[in-house]
């Protein structure tokens, strides 16, 4: 009887552990894409108000993080909403710099977002919020 319940004993730990575990991974990638995210999108959009593909990509990766977005009339939603997007933080021109701060963990009920810290030419810090699934937004 006490092997069973050394048994028992040692299968619920490892598998707290292992959940603990896989919930921190899940943690650190979240943050990992969350900074590839932003520096990709400030990246690109850092040179202006164009309408290359630099722009494009720039709008995809924003809007559902991906390179492209073949839906012409969805791309055309996301474009308008892109540049309002930019607009609110003083952002639809080129930019020398670029530098990101910080990039934080905060729990909302059941889900996890990611707070990227931006500074654009040394300028005050701005706040984006980054969630799996959604589009940038502003943390206000």
């Amino acid at each position: 009887m006490n092997k069973v319940i050394v048994w028992l004993v040692v299968m619920v730990s490892l598998v707290v552990v292992g959940k603990y575990s896989l919930a921190r991974y899940e943690e650190k990638e979240l943050l990992r894409k969350s900074r590839t995210r932003v520096d990709k999108v400030f990246s690109l959009m850092k040179v202006g108000t164009g309408t290359g593909t630099d722009v494009q990509t720039a709008i995809c990766l924003w809007a559902e993080n991906k390179v492209f977005i073949s839906d012409r009339d969805l791309l055309s939603r996301y474009s308008d909403q892109f540049d309002e997007w930019r607009e609110a933080k003083n952002l639809y021109r080129s930019f020398d710099s670029y530098e990101i701060t910080a990039v934080e963990l905060r729990v909302s009920g059941a889900s996890k977002i990611a707070v990227v810290t931006v500074k654009v030419e040394g300028a005050e810090p701005l706040q984006i919020l980054v969630e799996p699934g959604t589009s940038l937004r502003w943390m206000v």
